[in-house]
């Protein structure tokens, strides 16, 4: 601890203590809480020297904070990068999909009966997918049939040469088919 110490002869307090501890050291703690070993140095089994290490504790202290400030550190980035990849995860395998439908769904609902989800999975939102898929389809064709028979029945009321009246049940005409002016002479 003292380079002034180096090469001056080992007080007798030490030598006692390296008499007992024969040819193995000692970590002790010293009254100031620092850390020391003594190593006796043996010539034909007598000591003739000793090496003495001591290290401060507070240099230890100050290491060992370090380390574990790193080792926080260290957590608190894993911490954030799993939790940034359970986000994505979470976007790209349930969130995504839903949002996927969600738009589709409100451009089925505008009248573009002509959308379809893309289904690229096996599970439960791929299930949801094809669902929804099949009823985009089943809508699709009562649209049509529907259509096609508006337009049958339209055709009927348009080429009858009967008078063919659409009124509500206060009295009032919706509507008059054309043949009404080629029965009546003028156009109601």
């Amino acid at each position: 601890q003292d380079a002034s110490q180096v090469g001056r002869p080992v007080d007798a307090s030490i030598r006692e203590q390296m008499a007992r501890l024969g040819a193995q050291g000692s970590l002790t703690v010293a009254a100031n809480g620092d850390y020391e070993s003594i190593i006796p140095i043996l010539h034909n089994n007598q000591v003739s020297g000793a090496i003495h290490i001591g290290v401060e504790k507070r240099l230890i202290d100050t290491r060992t904070a370090q380390m574990l400030f790193n080792g926080a550190m260290i957590l608190a980035i894993a911490l954030a990068a799993s939790n940034a990849l359970l986000y994505w995860l979470l976007n790209k395998y349930f969130a995504g999909p839903i949002e996927t439908l969600t738009q589709t769904a409100l451009q089925l609902a505008s009248g573009d009966l002509e959308r379809q989800v893309e289904v690229e999975r096996a599970d439960e939102i791929g299930m949801l997918g094809q669902a929804f898929n099949t009823m985009t389809g089943q809508l699709r064709a009562l649209y049509d049939t529907l259509r096609d028979s508006e337009a049958h029945f339209r055709s009927l009321i348009e080429n009858a040469s009967d008078i063919i009246n659409v009124v509500t049940e206060d009295g009032l005409i919706l509507y008059t088919s054309p043949s009404a002016k080629q029965v009546l002479g003028f156009a109601p």
